[in-house]
């Protein structure tokens, strides 16, 4: 593993300690103090042994438990999807949720195993099966909305191999942190709005999420310009083009009230902060269930 990714580790476990306050009813596991308090547990139960935050930061540095697989998962326009798929090494006897992580960096740069930790620990402590997606970037010359095609692919394909896997297919949760948490609204609002195709195959599932985890997202690029990077996504200067693809990004206008429940994690010096704020808000005000947890003096990623 590069350093940098312990560097991070820290951070990353207070991020599924996070977390897992969304995921605790959906498992018949332990957790010390977060269903009395709602508070971030100091401590787990794992197999009936208590855990502390330096023991689940070994386990996950050792990748205690669990299988990775580089697995190619289906064939979209031409390019082949793959993901790292890290899963218990015994298939739990009970019906399990399932993660798909979507990585970040504004769809030029970043890789699945951004989110490695998260997954293994997911896996290992609760037996999740998590899926963290490889999805297009630019500079593959892969333009938009190749990643939106693929994101909503992978929800459809996890849900095609639940009974394999003893997934609940009511139970599949969408995160991502930054382009990937912008990329998660998008795929859950689709699955409403069928602004894109179904692509790809595994077509007679659905691709919205039981519920949609972001890490420093944006969601309206219409108050809050990007239009540069915009520009790079579609590959057009073309100011018309532009125009249309950022509202059609701004996923802040797109969502209604069957969208899935939503859980935001945000520094306060992030730059995405305030819109962050503001889409929690939206989502509120049409009856969507949704929590944000901000972090002081906490920047982007």
């Amino acid at each position: 593993m590069p350093l940098r990714f312990w560097k991070r580790a820290k951070m990353k476990l207070y991020w599924c300690l996070i977390l897992l306050c969304v995921l605790v009813t959906f498992t018949g596991c332990s957790v010390k103090d977060t269903a009395t308090t709602g508070k971030v547990p100091l401590e787990i139960e794992r197999k009936g042994k208590s855990m502390s935050k330096n023991d689940l930061l070994e386990m996950v540095k050792k990748q205690d438990g669990v299988v990775l697989e580089v697995k190619e998962i289906g064939v979209i326009n031409g390019r082949k999807l793959k993901a790292d798929i890290i899963e218990p090494k015994e298939l739990p006897s009970e019906k399990r949720p399932a993660i798909i992580f979507l990585h970040g960096g504004f769809y030029r740069m970043g890789s699945p195993e951004q989110f490695r930790a998260q997954a293994v620990f997911f896996a290992s402590v609760y037996g999740c099966y998590t899926l963290s997606l490889d999805y297009s970037l630019t500079p593959e010359g892969r333009l938009w909305p190749c990643p939106a095609l693929e994101a909503a692919y992978a929800m459809r394909w996890v849900r095609s191999i639940a009974k394999e896997k003893n997934i609940d297919p009511n139970r599949i949760v969408l995160s991502g942190g930054s382009a990937g948490g912008h990329l998660s609204v998008i795929v859950a609002a689709n699955a409403q709005t069928g602004r894109y195709p179904v692509t790809g195959g595994c077509d007679s599932f659905s691709s919205r999420p039981d519920a949609v985890v972001i890490f420093n997202g944006y969601f309206d690029l219409v108050k809050y310009p990007l239009d540069k990077q915009v520009q790079t996504m579609i590959g057009s200067q073309y100011p018309d083009e532009v125009t249309a693809t950022v509202k059609e990004l701004s996923t802040v206008y797109h969502v209604d009230n069957k969208f899935p429940p939503v859980l935001q994690m945000v520094g306060t010096k992030d730059p995405f902060c305030k819109q962050s704020v503001e889409f929690h808000e939206k989502l509120l005000s049409i009856g969507v269930h949704s929590e944000i947890e901000t972090y002081e003096d906490r920047g982007h990623g």
